[in-house]
């Protein structure tokens, strides 16, 4: 599993075992099918072979498992890369000779990520999400990615699961992306990582620029607390009035 979608075999990324691989003739024809499972030699998970070929022309298709994506192929060397072309399955066609084994046609996947949260409507202004404070819908978001390219945007709405308003979420690839909120006319944004909030009930918001941090996100990886805190400011005053008869009524 490439948890970076880098498309190197990193040492801290295991093997994934149960996906489908099958041997083709340089045809395209299926000569045979594994399923991965762990190697009998280092316990690794991912492990597949094919043996006993006779010298000719092969190819090895990846069958990638559902909720999973194929990975860049040939981005570094042969020995850590992902071979499997991501539109196809396909790794190259390879060429056995007499007596070689080739174990370099190695296939990496991921799982889509989630980043999200909600926007709330922060009565009191301090930047903390407290119980009596509801979330907003109708928020425009946008994701961008490391370079602050718009990546998708989305519109603030109802968690179908909770019920609560102000709910957005974005499904990406694994990297890195930070979250725009677009302040309606009227709010402005809570201060970021208020004294004595967490990461669960803070608004990582930057007030002057509207964006979040950076945040990366592996294979899989939940990150369900990028927040944004709005209020809409408030007034206060009167009068100063000459008291002719000194009553204390206008």
């Amino acid at each position: 599993e490439d948890a970076d979608k880098d498309g190197v075999q990193d040492p801290t990324e295991l093997g994934v075992n149960g996906v489908t691989v099958l041997l083709k003739n340089a045809a395209g024809a299926t000569l045979q099918s594994t399923t991965t499972t762990n190697n009998p030699t280092t316990g690794a998970a991912g492990y597949y072979q094919f043996s006993n070929l006779a010298p000719g022309d092969y190819i090895v298709m990846f069958m990638t498992p559902a909720g999973y994506k194929e990975t860049s192929a040939n981005t570094t060397t042969d020995g850590n890369d992902s071979d499997a072309d991501p539109a196809t399955g396909n790794a190259p066609l390879t060429n056995l000779v007499s007596g070689e084994s080739d174990q370099t046609i190695d296939a990496g996947i991921y799982r889509p990520a989630t980043i999200g949260d909600y926007v709330w409507r922060d009565t009191d202004g301090d930047g903390i999400q407290d119980p009596t404070e509801s979330g907003i819908n109708g928020i425009t978001v946008v994701l961008k990615d490391a370079s602050g390219a718009t990546v998708a945007t989305t519109t603030t709405t109802t968690n179908p699961t909770t019920g609560a308003t102000g709910y957005y979420q974005f499904s990406v690839d694994p990297g890195t992306y930070a979250v725009m909120v677009m302040v309606p006319a009227g709010s402005t944004v809570s201060q970021n990582d208020a004294v004595g909030s967490t990461d669960g009930n803070d608004s990582d918001i930057n007030p002057t620029t509207g964006t979040s941090p950076n945040v990366t996100v592996t294979s899989g990886s939940t990150n369900q607390t990028i927040d944004a805190g709005l209020y809409q400011t408030a007034s206060l005053g009167n009068y100063v009035w000459e008291d002719l008869n000194k009553n204390g009524i206008q």
